[in-house]
């Protein structure tokens, strides 16, 4: 049973790795090859909201095995990875999702730096939404994903795509300092609206 599971586990990360890069690879304009983009841009955007999140979370946990490691005079623990497949839920159940792993990895770096309070919010914003819009241009979509939309609610932050932004110099602060707790819920209850188109 173990054995099968980790054949089905390794073709499920098969399978989401083909179908972007399909996806990617698609030429013409039709309904069925938008409808194909968007469905697996969906999933993109929620593989690098997921990757941001996972950044802020395991380096809060990091921060504080570190804090402990100190204290006891031990080793300080390697440092956290990125998952390089997420799951995330559609209408017809979990799914599989990939990225570019270099998109992965710096949306996990940004949300690591967010939640260390090296950067702020909107900066933050910025930074994931030039991943979003890189993923949009490799999948040849007609309007760029929207990224970390709970963060953009949270904070009230919804830039028109032609505004010029400079990612090192947000004004929104975490004012009152110390580490920024992610709302993965709010996370999750936006991404359900787009569950069906999954």
């Amino acid at each position: 049973m173990a054995l099968f599971g980790k054949q089905q586990s390794r073709e499920n990360r098969e399978t989401a790795k083909a179908e972007f890069e399909k996806a990617c690879e698609l030429s013409g304009d039709n309904r069925e090859i938008r409808a194909m983009r968007m469905r697996i841009g969906l999933r993109a955007r929620a593989h690098i909201d997921k990757s941001f999140i996972e950044g802020a979370e395991k380096t809060a946990v990091y921060d504080e095995a570190c804090l402990r490691a100190v204290a006891a005079g031990r080793d300080k623990p390697p440092p956290p990875n990125v998952t390089l497949y997420q799951k995330v839920k559609s209408a017809t159940g979990e799914i599989v999702t990939y990225i570019p792993e270099e998109i992965a990895e710096e949306a996990f770096k940004i949300g690591a730096k967010y939640q260390l309070t090296e950067i702020e919010a909107k900066p933050a914003i910025d930074l994931v939404q030039n991943l979003a819009n890189s993923v949009s241009y490799q999948l040849h979509l007609e309007e760029p994903l929207v990224a970390v939309y709970f963060l953009r609610e949270e904070h009230n932050y919804f830039p028109k795509p032609d505004e010029d932004h400079n990612a090192e110099e947000g004004t929104d602060s975490a004012e009152q300092g110390g580490q920024v707790a992610i709302n993965e819920k709010d996370a999750q209850e936006n991404q359900t609206k787009d569950e069906d188109k999954l």
